[in-house]
């Protein structure tokens, strides 16, 4: 509440491995990831918060292209540029402390169809398509069909070039 996005974890900086350096910021809607909890809402008969969700995808701003990022804030916030805090410790005395994260302005081609298989998943419980979701489905079929065949992060949100 009140924006209707989903979090991936509420912390920062919690490790891969223990005493790893690979503690990343998950506090944000990711696309992918929000299929999944938008499917176990449904199962679970709550489909106001479920709504809820649709209602804050279709209010996302999309880049110059039409296509949604890979992730959001829970308020809509697209830039969520990556820093460190030196200044403080993640679990365990895992470091760096990061805020953002940048992978945020990656490309990820399966996004298309994660967005799209949760307007899918929406419409068949709800047995409608809503109108503003429309325009959504067809930016996002547009971008995929446009760019399907382009190297991207993939979804391990690799740091460096994209790759096939």
């Amino acid at each position: 509440m009140p924006t209707g996005a989903t979090v991936a974890a509420l912390t920062t900086s919690l490790p891969e491995t223990p005493g790893g350096e690979r503690n990343w910021d998950y506090r944000y809607t990711w696309m992918r990831d929000s299929t999944f909890t938008l499917q176990a809402l449904h199962y679970l008969n709550l489909d106001w918060e479920a709504d809820k969700f649709m209602q804050f995808i279709a209010d996302l701003e999309s880049n110059g292209d039409g296509a949604l990022q890979i992730m959001y804030g829970i308020d809509g916030t697209r830039d969520l540029t990556e820093s460190t805090r030196d200044d403080l410790s993640g679990y365990a005395g895992a470091r760096p402390v990061r805020i953002g994260n940048g992978a945020f302005d990656q490309r990820q081609n399966d996004v298309f169809g994660a967005v799209l298989d949760s307007i899918l998943l929406h419409t068949v419980r709800s047995k409608r398509l809503p109108r503003r979701l429309w325009p959504l489905v067809q930016q996002q079929a547009t971008c995929a069909a446009a760019v399907w065949r382009n190297p991207d992060q993939g979804i391990w949100e690799a740091r460096g070039a994209p790759q096939h």
